[in-house]
């Protein structure tokens, strides 16, 4: 009787994951240049306000594991 090859089901989900958050950081980061405009236009905003909201983003995101091991 031959053995027939299924692959791991949770490879399946790494890939899909995997395929998400590249999407999803590239459209999310890369995209903010083009609402520069539209912001400075809406709110009166210049650009280091617009630019300093988008450095606190990064910096959120890196201080998260750092706030998330310290509430243990």
């Amino acid at each position: 009787m031959p053995r027939t090859f299924k692959p791991f089901y949770g490879w399946w989900i790494v890939v899909v994951s995997a395929i998400t958050l590249l999407l999803s950081g590239g459209i999310g980061f890369y995209s903010f240049g083009a609402l520069f405009t539209p912001l400075i236009n809406e709110f009166g905003w210049n650009r280091a306000q617009i630019s300093l909201s988008m450095s606190i983003m990064g910096l959120v995101g890196l201080i998260g594991p750092v706030i998330r091991d310290v509430g243990k």
